[in-house]
């Protein structure tokens, strides 16, 4: 008996703990959709081409649109007119800030897909950027709060 109520009790806090861990995943996600929702309002006419933020130093990646390529610590990586290049210059524009899958799906995808197209992407930039050299950039894409990825640049 007492033996049932042990196994019981050890349920009883499992639960308690994967209920505590999505509040805790639900509050991150909330608190990066307001920042970028603050972003928005503080800054509601950010262009494409803006300048690299005052955050940003000479020592991060920079992005060519000429060759659409991104270049960093002295190397280059060709990325080519494709979603992955498109994804990194949209996550360049706000480095350090979370960006939702759906301002991703409008301003990269320009369609609604399905989540895992997101992940896919990020995972064949990595790769890339990993392949050429550059897996410190590769790194600081951050996709810990759900449905969100950043590029972390103070982290370079």
């Amino acid at each position: 008996m007492l033996e049932i109520r042990f196994q019981q009790a050890r349920d009883n806090l499992k639960r308690q703990i994967a209920i505590l861990s999505m509040s805790v995943a639900t509050i991150e996600e909330s608190i990066a959709i307001l920042e970028s929702e603050l972003d928005l309002i503080s800054n509601p006419d950010i262009e494409t081409e803006s300048p690299p933020s005052p955050e940003i130093s000479a020592n991060h990646p920079r992005l060519d649109v000429g060759t659409l390529s991104v270049e960093y610590q002295g190397k280059r990586c060709q990325l080519g007119n494709n979603l992955r290049f498109k994804l990194l210059a949209r996550l360049l524009r706000r480095p350090n800030r979370y960006i939702s899958y759906d301002t991703l799906f409008a301003e990269v995808w320009t369609a609604v897909r399905d989540p895992s197209s997101v992940r896919s992407v990020v995972k064949e930039l990595r790769a890339v950027l990993r392949a050429a050299g550059m897996a410190d950039l590769a790194d600081a894409i951050d996709g810990h709060v759900a449905y969100h990825y950043a590029i972390i640049l103070n982290r370079l």
